[in-house]
């Protein structure tokens, strides 16, 4: 194109008609050259590289309805016409900021506390259903209990591992609780050895 620019724009102003055939052709060059411009292509590294922090989610870490939307951004994203010119960048752009926002704006899941509130019910029920445990076993599951009671209740879903480590303490411990004798049942087995007839 610039051979052909400066070709055309060095031909003499000042040719004779003799001369016509020359300007015909360097005029069908420049012609063509035009003709023959194709503008740059758009530029998709930001979008590209949007669309791969979406794909390096873990999805089930986030809410149903920011990662909705962030879902919903990288689908356009990606079905984007990648022959799009230079004079389309604004739509790449567009769709780059929009798919950004979105992954800017997911929300975490919480924690799920289901299964130890479950076993802290669970636990405290043991103890007061009448049954008698030894000292050291309901000393061990008072201890497990009150730490389990104070966990912090703010937890997102990526420490779900501390409340599932916690619920699974609570119930080995409950678990483990170990029944005494009663005094009555005591004294009965001790008449017993001695040849008594248990009253």
């Amino acid at each position: 194109m610039k051979s052909a620019y400066d070709t055309a724009k060095a031909l003499p102003k000042d040719l004779t008609i003799d001369r016509q055939s020359e300007v015909d052709v360097v005029e069908k060059t420049l012609t063509d050259a035009i003709n023959g411009l194709k503008f740059k292509s758009a530029v998709y590294t930001a979008l590209d590289k949007a669309i791969a922090s979406y794909e390096a989610l873990t999805i089930t870490d986030y809410t149903e309805s920011t990662i909705k939307i962030a879902t919903d951004a990288y689908n356009k994203a990606k079905e984007v016409d990648r022959s799009l010119t230079v004079n389309d960048q604004a739509i790449v752009d567009d769709l780059t900021v929009a798919l950004n926002n979105a992954i800017g704006a997911l929300e975490l899941k919480k924690a799920d506390y289901s299964a130890l509130d479950k076993a802290i019910t669970d636990a405290e029920s043991k103890l007061n259903n009448g049954t008698v445990y030894t000292d050291n076993t309901i000393e061990v599951l008072n201890t497990t209990l009150k730490k389990a009671n104070k966990i912090d209740r703010s937890l997102f879903i990526r420490d779900q591992k501390i409340v599932d480590e916690t619920t699974l303490r609570v119930v080995s411990e409950y678990k483990q609780l170990i029944e005494t004798k009663s005094d009555v049942m005591l004294v009965y087995v001790s008449k017993n050895r001695y040849g008594f007839t248990p009253l």
